[in-house]
């Protein structure tokens, strides 16, 4: 068979990779996505490669706004990385294993709005401070016999270092 490479009874059939050049624009209409070999819109020229386009981009462009949630086997080096939001990964593990001789779960990492705080100096008098939005709690946890780890979006993590 041409194009197929055989091993044994399993056949590996060769993948081409086809390359689309075409031109975007911001409004978000599929029809600003204009295929340049052809100068047609790409979702009637080619409308596979048109929503492919669309999935790989929303990827590419949404990664560092997506959480992830690392799962792997003890003392395993691989593992699977599954994209979450903050609230979905508290639904996710809320299950959670305890902690040895604790009595409750420690809670995940999660935002802790802005707000301010009243601190008091003395019986008499006390002051407002104000307590930046943050990240807290543990990002590390164990789920039944699996390791897991959160791990906050590089855009959130760059939002705390700059203050923001």
């Amino acid at each position: 068979m041409q194009g197929c490479l055989e091993v044994g009874e399993v056949g590996f059939q060769q993948l081409k990779a086809e390359s689309v050049q075409l031109s975007l624009t911001n409004s978000g209409d599929p029809h600003s996505w204009t295929d340049l070999a052809t100068g047609g819109p790409l979702q009637e020229v080619r409308p596979g490669k048109w929503r492919a386009s669309r999935v790989a981009l929303g990827v590419q462009f949404g990664r560092d706004h997506l959480w992830y949630a690392h799962l792997k086997k003890p003392d395993d080096e691989a593992g699977v990385m599954i994209p979450t939001t903050p609230e979905g990964a508290r639904e996710l593990f809320q299950l959670r294993d305890h902690e040895p001789g604790a009595s409750r779960r420690t809670a995940l990492v999660h935002w802790v709005t802005e707000h301010s705080r009243r601190v008091r100096e003395d019986a008499a008098r006390e002051t407002r401070v104000r307590v930046r939005e943050h990240l807290r709690g543990t990002a590390r946890f164990k789920w039944q016999d699996v390791e897991g780890a959160i791990h906050p979006a590089p855009y959130d993590l760059w939002r705390i270092e700059q203050g923001k």
